[in-house]
């Protein structure tokens, strides 16, 4: 251990003092006994702990006994070596900081193993500290500044007393902090009537930060595993399968909880008992079960019909949990309910044991980036992307949910004209309908599209479960950043020509996005029309009455469109309980000659402008229409066509038809007919 050094005084000689004069003599004096008042600072030292011992040289309590404050204590022995207190517990007198290797402190069911006195500042990593029994603190009682990072607690109690038995493995008055530990299996016991076990495994009243840690089967009357009365944040962290009648898990005044796992207590109260302040985030409690098949328990409640630290509590921040049955409820719209599907409590990498969320967890991608660490209990990175959240609890998987409930595709809208190829896309995305839909891409998708297609002359078939399948199923592509994959449907040309083409599109793939079917709902499959918008007009009423009737097929719904015939304009608007379409009855003008067109204008259902022409020709023939003249009757002028010729070039012109599409700029291309 290094030395400390003291300045030697200076003690200037007589022939100085008379130079100096008396004034600057004596400062100089006070000088020289300032220098002997104050040593330089010692460095730190390394202190090595060489045996098993309880005590003696090269013992931990001989090390802490010998350490200067700032000192560092670390273990020359194996790790797992166990080190068994018989003289009671370790008292640091100064601040020090112990560093294990997995050794392991036993109080032998017996004593207390550390005790640290208000003021004093204490850290201690890589131990496991065992079969500690003392009140308060079954193995630490702490009123000092206590840190603790990878650490094991386990079968701790507190002891036999007539007053409140506190902490079944730790107690603290001061400050605690607790990274990346284990406590599993320690007990604040009831000894005596009417005191109460607080805090199975932690029982804390100053202000307490836990991170990273696993509480596990720890027992207590009011908290199985942590009971604070001072500030309390835990995030990263998983309590599991404890057992306290008022409070199976956590009971606390002010409290935030972040990113945290509770499932499975077991409790005459809740799992989760707030009697102040509480700001909950990213965290999940469920499965509570009932010490009492008599009693019910809920996974939270703000007050207890057994206990009460004197008045209700608040939940002020309530963001993207999920509580197993509902209770707590603050009607926040990210709230969730419901089995969260965790796996046991396991070893999922990482330090400490955690449960992972399984296939089609709602938990997975349900959080809230914002409050979410980078990294999980597990020490693996969050993900959190906009459309792919970080997950609700202490372990992210890092990615979707490995198996979708739900899977839709979609094929593209597209109108057509006679004879022009489709290429439409179908995009299939991966949706849990177990918790609020999301989006869910995934790295390497496997999967097919199968397309089909359903065609009526006259109208839009409403479904296309038994259509015909348009070649063979087409591979997806790859993952896109929305979490959508897809495959191209490239150039089909349809076979019937005219008409109205329902495409459909099914996927059947791997199990990250599952398998799509057809319930003829549309619920599972949602199917866009590939369309040709159509202009039918029946001339058969302009002989008699002067007019046509004339209809519009597939616009939207609610869309406005316009007529006009030879120049004159009537307005109609598409039905939206029809089969999309508008009619009109438009009326012949007076002294109409030649071929005249029935055109209709307006917008279809992606926006597109869209004008359709149809030409009819008005009876009697005129001159336009008559063939070329020829010689007649004397004194007579052209002969008339014979009536079937001109109702045969009525009959064909009616049924020559002409479709155009016209943008309202030329982005939209040239207009096609």
């Amino acid at each position: 251990m290094p030395t400390r050094s003291i300045c030697p005084p200076v003690t200037p000689g007589a022939a100085a003092r008379r130079r100096v004069g008396p004034v600057v003599g004596l400062a100089l004096v006070v000088l020289a006994a300032s220098a002997l008042a104050v040593p330089h600072p010692a460095r730190a030292a390394t202190l090595a702990v060489l045996n098993t011992g309880d005590a003696g040289a090269g013992s931990l309590r001989a090390a802490l006994a010998a350490a200067s404050s700032g000192d560092e204590i670390t273990f020359s022995i194996a790790s797992g070596s166990v080190i068994t207190l018989t003289s009671g517990p370790l008292i640091p007198g100064v601040d020090v900081t112990i560093t294990g290797g997995g050794q392991v402190l036993d109080g032998g069911g017996v004593q207390g193993i550390l005790v640290v006195p208000a003021g004093r500042t204490v850290a201690i990593s890589g131990l496991t500290l065992q079969h500690g029994l003392h009140n308060p603190g079954g193995a630490i009682d702490s009123a000092g500044t206590l840190s603790l990072r990878d650490m094991v607690f386990t079968d701790n109690a507190t002891a036999n007393t007539a007053t409140a038995s506190e902490g079944g493995a730790i107690n603290s008055s001061g400050s605690l902090s607790v990274v990346d530990s284990t406590f599993s299996r320690n007990a604040a016991r009831v000894w005596v009537p009417l005191a109460m076990g607080e805090g199975g495994a932690i029982n804390a009243a100053g202000t307490t930060t836990i991170s990273g840690s696993t509480f596990s089967s720890n027992e207590a009357y009011i908290a199985g595993d942590v009971d604070a009365s001072g500030p309390l944040t835990v995030e990263n962290s998983t309590f599991s399968g404890s057992t306290g009648t008022h409070a199976g898990s956590i009971h606390a005044l002010d409290v935030s909880l972040a990113s945290v796992t509770i499932a499975g207590a077991v409790t005459h109260g809740a799992a989760v008992l707030l009697n102040g302040n509480a700001t909950l985030v990213n965290t999940s409690i469920s499965g509570t079960t009932w010490l009492d098949p008599d009693v019910v328990a809920y996974d939270c409640s703000i007050s207890s019909p057994y206990f009460s630290s004197g008045s209700d509590g608040t939940i002020v921040s309530d963001s993207h949990n999920l509580i197993g049955d509902g209770s707590c409820d603050t009607g926040s719209p990210t709230r969730l309910s419901g089995d969260p599907l965790l796996g046991t409590l396991a070893d999922n990498g990482g330090t400490t044991l955690t449960m992972l969320p399984a296939a089609g967890s709602p938990l997975v991608n349900a959080g809230d980036n914002a409050a979410c660490p980078a990294l999980d209990q597990r020490g693996a990175t969050r993900t959190r992307a906009a459309l792919n959240p970080c997950d609700i609890g202490a372990v992210d998987l890092g990615g979707p949910s490995p198996l979708a409930t739900t899977t839709t595709a979609t094929v593209s809208r597209t109108a057509i004209s006679s004879g022009a190829a489709i290429s439409d896309t179908a995009t299939v995305r991966a949706i849990s309908i177990t918790a609020p839909q999301r989006d869910a891409p995934v790295a390497d998708p496997t999967g097919t599209v199968t397309f089909t297609y359903c065609h009526d002359t006259l109208a839009a078939p409403v479904s296309c479960t038994s259509g015909t399948q348009i070649g063979d199923p087409v591979a997806v592509g790859p993952a896109a950043g929305d979490g959508s994959v897809s495959a191209v449907l490239a150039g089909w040309v349809p076979p019937a020509g005219f008409g109205y083409y329902l495409l459909h599109a099914v996927y059947s793939g791997d199990d990250v996005y599952a398998s799509s079917a057809d319930d003829g709902t549309g619920q599972l499959v949602a199917v866009v029309v590939g369309r040709v918008p159509m202009l039918q007009v029946d001339a058969s009423g302009i002989a008699a009455s002067g007019s046509v009737r004339a209809c519009v097929v597939f616009f939207g719904p609610g869309t406005d469109v316009v007529f006009s015939f030879a120049g004159t304009a009537v307005s109609a608007t598409v039905t939206a309980d029809g089969d999309g379409s508008a009619c009109a009855t438009l009326t012949l003008p007076e002294n109409a000659t030649g071929a005249l067109d029935v055109v209709v204008t307006g917008t279809d259902e992606v926006d597109r402008p869209v004008e359709l022409t149809h030409t009819v020709y008005p009876l009697p023939a005129t001159d336009a229409l008559a063939p070329p003249a020829a010689p007649g009757p004397a004194g007579g002028g052209p002969a008339s066509a014979p009536l079937a010729s001109l109702l045969g070039l009525a009959a064909l012109a009616t049924a020559a038809r002409t479709i155009r599409r016209r943008a309202a700029d030329r982005d939209h291309g040239p207009a096609r007919s």
